[in-house]
């Protein structure tokens, strides 16, 4: 399956320097980024970075939990989970309050009410969207980074990462300090030692699979991400809930090929 991808790679690619040849257009700074969108694997997932499209101002509607808030965009009423972090539950049908959920909450509301000007990003050239129909957004409250807040006090951690994404490295950087400090979630986190095991991680697409080898602890190397004629690959996931591909893996699992329709 790789090599069938990387051959097409080639191929494009050779065809549209000879276009840029042809027509004298240097496209030279973006050959790189088109080799990586094209297959798909490990590197456009961790190298390519997007950018985010312009800020919008928006209004507050009603604060939801820790990483949720609804607004008013354009006239309609949007809820918004916000990118690349992941609050304890507050508000969940299923499942109990979880420790900090509620202060978690509580922040987040107060520094959305509190704030003179919302505004909201999108990441360029991804979707707007998770596999439950949410719009994925970062969010600012008088142009400081709401996601950054949460993480620095230790009421949220980085989670549901599926490319660089433009913020990336600010909230890694956050997260590490609140865990030197022990606040919040991390007041009692212990960081985790590994042995030499190794588990196995099945990325399965319908009824075929693939296997890979990861040490304990380690980061699972993507394989090429699963095409489906119509829909569109949203990322993977364990027991229907999005996998956290930033987590060192610690048992054999099995991860399924999540699909929307284009």
């Amino acid at each position: 399956m790789r090599k069938r991808k990387s051959v097409i790679v080639s191929i494009i690619i050779l065809a549209v320097a000879l276009i840029s040849s042809i027509f004298k257009i240097d496209i030279s700074g973006y050959i790189d980024e088109l080799s990586a969108n094209i297959k798909g694997t490990k590197e456009s997932i961790k190298t390519v970075s997007s950018n985010i499209e312009s800020k919008k101002q928006v209004t507050l509607s009603k604060c939801v939990d820790g990483d949720t808030a609804t607004f008013d965009i354009d006239g309609k009423k949007v809820k918004i989970r916000f990118l690349a972090i992941d609050t304890p539950e507050s508000v969940h049908p299923y499942k109990e309050v979880q420790k900090y959920g509620k202060d978690a909450s509580e922040y987040t509301c107060n520094i959305l009410k509190n704030a003179n000007t919302i505004e909201i990003a999108y990441e360029d050239n991804l979707s707007k969207k998770d596999k439950y129909g949410r719009t994925l957004a970062w969010v600012f409250a008088d142009s400081k980074l709401v996601q950054e807040s949460l993480v620095e006090v230790g009421y949220a951690r980085v989670r549901y990462v599926y490319a660089k994404y433009t913020y990336l490295d600010i909230l890694y950087e956050a997260q590490e300090k609140a865990k030197s400090k022990k606040i919040g979630i991390w007041f009692d986190y212990e960081e985790e030692k590994y042995s030499d095991k190794t588990y196995i991680v099945t990325f399965k697409v319908a009824d075929k699979e693939e296997k890979v080898t990861v040490k304990e602890g380690t980061l699972v190397d993507l394989i090429d991400n699963p095409t489906k004629t119509g829909y569109v690959f949203e990322g993977w996931t364990y027991s229907n809930e999005p996998f956290d591909l930033s987590k060192g893996i610690t048992r054999n699992i099995t991860l399924k090929a999540s699909f929307k329709k284009s």
